[in-house]
């Protein structure tokens, strides 16, 4: 029982360690877009051209304007349904 105990306790620690992470994450990214907007409001003619630049290669990158026909077939299969559901006979 001891060990099923330790088992437990250290895999809830690793899942309370990723939450953790992860909501300082959130917190950095949310620190991050307040800064972006202040300069923007504060001084738009600096930051807005280099920020408009950075957006528009991101953007321009093909993998984002590129959609697989098995994509758009995974994006039309219901939520909850298995779009391949060859898997479930092996």
């Amino acid at each position: 029982m001891n060990r099923c105990a330790h088992k437990y306790a250290h895999a809830r620690y690793r899942q309370d360690e990723d939450k953790n992470q992860y909501m300082v994450f959130c917190l950095l990214l949310q620190a991050m877009l307040n800064t972006v907007a202040t300069l923007a409001r504060v001084a738009p003619t600096v930051s807005l051209p280099t920020l408009m630049e950075h957006i528009c290669d991101v953007l321009v990158k093909p993998t984002l304007t590129t959609v697989t026909s098995e994509e758009y077939q995974i994006m039309l299969t219901p939520e909850g349904e298995l779009f391949d559901k060859s898997i479930l006979g092996r």
